[in-house]
């Protein structure tokens, strides 16, 4: 058993470095095109989460020689949504304002799943995976693996209304799983709390068309035809680079 990544329960540190326009070009020779409008950033983060103490979890893993025990719900920034016998049934809520492009910072420190993620009504433009640059592609749903970041662009071009953000398991082979869905709300400025929430469906647990496909297009840059576009301007925060959301 690794402990390592059992240590990512108690610990997560993200680290965000600045990128050099030379750096881009040097390594990638993409086209640079400078963002015209205000970007922010979010840093989103997945997790599992345990009624039982984690140590004793895995103790209990370790002598008996198998899986460890499947948890209980998964999280999204410290919250699992609306689900059975749980206090927290808001959720998390990430407040956004019309017309913006902001780009959201995904880490999964879940210990054992991959996970998919996506917004209802929104598309994702993905520009890197763990730390490296992609050729820029538009996707509904990704699959992050544990201790995997993935940044994306979601541009607020709904004008208004309240999204359904979701974090579901993704498991193709005959292993127990925590099949319970994560769950937040994506919040637009000036909409009613009463509104009610577009809601999206995420895929069958063992959906590898949609991994296979996700997969496929940020191994991209690898093809015979390595042209694009990547957007830069997109070192600003909230707070200049300070405020990253993460509970």
């Amino acid at each position: 058993m690794d402990m390592a990544l059992w240590f990512r329960v108690l610990v997560l540190v993200a680290c965000l470095f600045p990128a050099s326009v030379e750096s881009m070009v040097r390594h990638y020779k993409f086209n640079l095109s400078k963002l015209s409008k205000e970007n922010v950033q979010e840093l989103t983060k997945y997790g599992e989460w345990w009624k039982s103490d984690v140590e004793a979890v895995i103790d209990e893993a370790t002598k008996s020689g198998r899986a460890p025990n499947v948890s209980d719900a998964h999280t999204i920034n410290g919250d699992t949504g609306p689900v059975s016998a749980c206090s927290s049934q808001g959720g998390y809520n990430l407040p956004v304002q019309p017309g913006k492009t902001y780009m959201l910072r995904i880490i999964n420190a879940a210990l054992n799943e991959e996970l998919f993620f996506q917004i209802a009504g929104h598309q994702l433009t993905v520009v890197e995976v763990d730390a490296a640059y992609v050729k820029p592609f538009k996707i509904d749903t990704i699959v992050i693996a544990p201790g995997q970041t993935t940044n994306v662009l979601v541009t607020t071009d709904r004008g208004s209304g309240k999204y359904l953000v979701a974090a579901s398991p993704f498991m193709d082979a005959p292993i127990a799983v925590d099949n319970v869905t994560a769950t937040a709300t994506l919040h637009y400025s000036g909409t009613l709390a009463s509104t009610t929430t577009t809601i999206t469906i995420p895929p069958a647990q063992n959906a590898t068309p949609v991994a296979t496909n996700f997969g496929g297009d940020a191994m991209s840059l690898f093809c015979k035809d390595r042209s694009g576009e990547l957007q830069i301007g997109l070192s600003r925060s909230r707070e200049e680079g300070r405020d990253y959301r993460e509970v």
